[in-house]
């Protein structure tokens, strides 16, 4: 497969803020499992081992992927406790993207930050979702303004259109498009609502002022125009977000399945492909970072095919027997 057309992605943030859900959501949408599993029901495809059943947590990163829009998206779903955060470090040597997720209602947290701290530390391409959209005292923009402190400092990229149990679509910040949800993740265009039609300008300005800064060409146009095309502050925002200066911000439920597609294209548009960033050493802040070279004197023969990065292959086998020693422990100490 070109490796342009893939995507390796990781999912990180804190305990129950729905990494699992989200991951989830994103293969029913992808048509790779045709049920929408739950972690509180034992069902999702990546929580799959009886102590995760049981104690309905994830305990160890798992993987799995999906196709969208001819792009395969590879997922790596880490586990949220920190007691496992040497998952975390050995998903992200294997990634060239991730999914900061965070709760509507709990917002930034010290998981985190935490998932922050080794995000910055390797300088990981990275969008931020806001998940869990539908549940009480969700607030999109006071988790985007609480933010507002950290460098690179996020940008929201969509504004909601509704909120709690009233979420019901987005409007693109760099279109001007707005999106109804439907069934399966999937989204249909509709006019954008015309209370929020002052809001989506306001909020546009910050997202085209941090595209524009990426470019000097761009950036002497909009001082001259004031204003970027659609597909100008896409492009930028997507060498942006590749150079880890420009950090987008989404929002979805992912219990009800909404708004994974729009998250599901911008994946596809905005995160690196592992020919334009290849993946390095540990995460672990203040280690020193050391580059990992996919093999080109011959193709690999790992699960991903083709020249498959090394450091994914060995992750796969190193993940594989450090899970099965630490759940035999587990059921021992149960």
């Amino acid at each position: 497969m070109d490796p342009d057309k893939i995507r390796n992605v990781a999912l990180l943030g804190h305990s129950h803020d729905g990494k699992t859900s989200l991951a989830e959501a994103m293969l029913y949408a992808g048509g790779t499992v045709d049920r929408l599993g739950r972690p509180d029901a034992g069902n999702t495809t990546f929580d799959f081992e009886p102590e995760e059943i049981k104690r309905k947590i994830s305990i160890g990163t798992a993987i799995a992927h999906l196709t969208w829009r001819e792009h395969k998206i590879n997922l790596l779903d880490t586990p949220g406790f920190q007691d496992f955060t040497g998952d975390v470090c050995g998903a992200l040597r294997a990634a060239e993207g991730a999914l900061l997720v965070v709760g509507a209602s709990t917002g930034v947290i010290v998981g985190t930050e935490l998932a922050w701290q080794q995000l910055r530390a390797r300088n990981l391409p990275t969008l931020i979702v806001v998940n869990k959209m539908d549940k009480e005292n969700a607030d999109y923009w006071k988790v985007v303004d609480a933010f507002k402190e950290f460098s690179p400092r996020p940008v929201s990229i969509q504004a909601p259109i509704g909120h709690e149990a009233g979420f019901k679509g987005v409007v693109d910040l760099l279109t001007r498009k707005a999106y109804e949800f439907e069934t399966q993740g999937r989204a249909k265009e509709v006019p954008v609502p015309g209370e929020l039609a002052a809001e989506v300008e306001s909020r546009r300005s910050p997202l085209v002022e941090a595209a524009a800064e990426t470019d000097d060409t761009l950036l002497e146009k909009y001082l001259e125009s004031g204003e970027l095309s659609g597909a100008e502050v896409t492009s930028a925002l997507a060498k942006g977000v590749a150079a880890g200066a420009i950090v987008p911000v989404l929002c979805t439920a992912a219990g009800k399945s909404l708004g994974i597609g729009t998250l599901l294209d911008a994946i596809v548009a905005l995160l690196p492909s592992p020919r334009i960033r290849r993946p390095r050493g540990c995460c672990a802040r203040g280690h020193r970072r050391r580059r990992v070279r996919a093999p080109t004197s011959r193709p690999s023969s790992g699960p991903l095919g083709c020249r498959a990065p090394q450091a994914f292959v060995v992750f796969g086998i190193r993940y594989s027997l450090a899970r099965s020693r630490f759940m035999q422990k587990l059921r021992l100490d149960s």
